[in-house]
């Protein structure tokens, strides 16, 4: 709840949060446009989960030509959260899971 009221500002974690989501192929070997397969968790336990914005993931390569390798929530104000490729050496929030009863919170 917190992210989705907090994000349609470029100030707000330059409109995403790293998610612990990537394609580490060598991306001159792999493309992975419009093939999100490629990707993997960092962790197991969001095997099954994706929710990729329309016409994504596109390995975009205008910045890098090692194109966009990691994946986040993307806000902006026509986004939703949905899952976005970018280029890893972008500055982000993260999105950490831990458990909801937690000592440390």
């Amino acid at each position: 709840k917190l992210i989705r009221e907090k994000t349609d500002t470029r100030k707000c974690h330059n409109y995403g949060f790293w998610v612990g989501y990537h394609d580490d192929a060598d991306p001159k070997k792999y493309r992975h446009k419009n093939k999100p397969h490629l990707f993997t968790w960092l962790h197991d336990q969001c095997e099954t989960f994706e929710v990729w914005e329309k016409n994504q993931p596109n390995d975009n390569i205008s910045e890098s030509e090692e194109g966009q390798n990691c994946v986040q929530l993307w806000y902006r104000p026509t986004k939703n959260g949905n899952f976005d490729d970018e280029y890893c050496y972008e500055k982000k929030g993260y999105v950490c899971q831990f458990p909801e009863e937690c000592s440390c919170a």
